[in-house]
């Protein structure tokens, strides 16, 4: 008999889908589009973008990945979850 695993998804708030389809990657940084956000919503694109290896680094004014994030960025929009 196999196996099957099953990965948690979340589904991503419309308003946070719009933000991360408005944002840039750059040399492995995401950056956020101009404008300030609600904290509730920056909360939210936050917690996408940690869950897809991000982290938010102030000097760089962006969320920094290892790598080059922007097809799982583009697939997570695409599919409206992570």
């Amino acid at each position: 008999m196999c196996a099957v695993s099953r990965v948690a998804t979340k589904l991503i708030p419309a308003a946070a889908l719009e933000v991360l389809a408005a944002g840039e990657v750059r040399d492995g940084v995401f950056f956020l589009p101009p404008g300030q956000l609600d904290r509730k919503l920056y909360e939210a694109v936050n917690d996408v973008l940690g869950a897809l290896g991000g982290k938010w680094v102030r000097s760089r004014k962006g969320h920094v990945f290892a790598d080059d994030a922007a097809d799982r960025i583009a697939a997570a929009v695409t599919s409206g979850s992570y």
